[in-house]
């Protein structure tokens, strides 16, 4: 084969290699405007599902409106006094709380009731005999005669 026979293979071979690079390009540019124009409509139905959603939440609201309305009316019929009429006699609760002394224990069983009531009487027993400086404490749970100037160690 001549080198003008070759030239000519090779231009007609650019000239299919142009051609079919024009018809990929041509399909490029359609699948493009697809893709586009289907995200326009993804973007349109999400625009709608929004809006629709946005309308329901707007009913919604005014049906709750219309509920709390409701409800302010029936609280109002029922004649609590509000907290501003009410506020010096709390105030007066809590001071007379304060000068009074409480005293908060659990709830013991009768065991425990007649361990602690031992516990007393043996209190009073020691203190008559001349020991003064005794008391019940708890130790580890347990209540426990014990001089209160003696710390046990905390184990």
């Amino acid at each position: 084969m001549s080198k003008l026979a070759a030239l000519d293979t090779i231009a007609g071979d650019v000239t299919t290699m142009q051609l079919a690079q024009a018809t990929f390009s041509k399909q490029l540019d359609s699948c493009l405007e697809a893709i586009e124009s289907h995200e326009e409509l993804i973007s349109a139905s999400s625009i709608q599902t929004c809006l629709a959603d946005i309308q329901s939440l707007k009913s919604d609201h005014a049906v709750l409106t219309t509920e709390f309305t409701d409800l302010e009316v029936m609280v109002d019929s029922l004649n609590i006094p509000d907290l501003q009429s009410t506020q010096p006699s709390i105030k007066a609760d809590i001071a007379s709380w304060k000068t009074k002394k409480m005293a908060l224990s659990d709830d013991k069983t009768p065991h425990q009731a007649r361990q602690f009531q031992e516990l007393r009487d043996e209190l009073k027993a020691r203190r008559s005999s001349g020991d003064t400086d005794l008391t019940i404490r708890y130790i580890r749970g347990l209540p426990t005669t014990v001089n209160p100037t003696v710390i046990p160690p905390k184990n």
